[in-house]
């Protein structure tokens, strides 16, 4: 975990400064949209870069055993998870934060807020999670949000940097353009605490993925598009092997997959594919 953090602040450091090299495997067009996105959040304000930058450092705190014995004593059970964690824990003791108590009042408000954003954009990315789980994160401030994305974007990108600490070997054009568009998704209403807004964006998402790989005049494009994503097809000949195999089901099997997958979690529980 550490060397993951320790890359996805490398790499956000090598976007402030233009330095494509860090991400080999992204085309320089990709880049600059890349490093455009992120100067249009962060720049906001000066402060943005130092908030995103402690966002990055803290990410994974809440996986340490301090924090968790923290949370047990203070809370009396364990988090539900460590980013939920280690919004509790801040709420709990601030004294445990001093670096936050160094930005200024309204950064650490913007910072507090962000990590009530509690939804997942990599399982988002992938299919994987449902409209109810954005809608759960209730609302929270527009600026928040997009800072926590922004952090989330570059935790991806250092995901291998158990293996490889110096450059992104994961940021290719295909995945940049899949976080990008998810998070451009779900900033796309301020508001997602509403069953319609969560609804809009999530399926706004599994369309462009549905696009993406042929599907876009399908009746079942929110079906395939999805899959698509859980099997991590991006392109039409992708898709048409989701349409050969979609095709060879017996009717029972295809009827249980249309069920499962239309499941919004508002209505009945579904399953989230972890």
């Amino acid at each position: 975990e550490a060397d993951r953090t320790f890359l996805g602040l490398i790499l956000f450091k090598a976007v402030l400064e233009n330095d494509a090299t860090k991400f080999p495997n992204l085309s320089s067009e990709k880049f600059a949209e890349l490093r455009d996105f992120t100067l249009s959040i962060v720049n906001q304000n000066k402060n943005y870069v130092e908030l995103t930058i402690y966002a990055l450092a803290c990410n994974d705190l809440g996986k340490t055993q301090f924090l968790v014995d923290q949370n047990i004593r203070s809370r009396g059970r364990k988090a539900e998870d460590h980013d939920q964690l280690l919004a509790e824990a801040l709420e709990d003791d601030p004294s445990l934060f001093p670096g936050l108590s160094s930005l200024p009042p309204e950064q650490q408000e913007q910072y507090k807020h962000g990590l009530h954003f509690n939804f997942n954009l990599g399982q988002m990315v992938q299919g994987e999670n449902l409209p109810y789980n954005l809608y759960a994160t209730g609302d929270v401030p527009l600026l928040s949000k997009s800072l926590r994305l922004v952090a989330e974007l570059y935790d991806f990108a250092g995901v291998t940097g158990h293996i490889n600490h110096n450059i992104s070997m994961v940021m290719n054009d295909d995945n940049a353009e899949l976080f990008l568009q998810a998070i451009r998704s779900a900033l796309a209403h301020e508001r997602t605490a509403d069953v319609q807004h969560a609804q809009e964006i999530y399926t706004r998402y599994i369309r462009y993925r549905a696009e993406k790989c042929g599907f876009e005049n399908d009746p079942l494009f929110y079906l395939k598009g999805r899959i698509a994503a859980l099997s991590r097809a991006t392109d039409p000949a992708k898709g048409r092997l989701i349409t050969d195999v979609w095709n060879q089901l017996s009717l029972r099997h295809q009827s249980i997959l249309l069920r499962e997958i239309y499941i919004d979690g508002f209505h009945k529980k579904g399953i989230l594919i972890y």
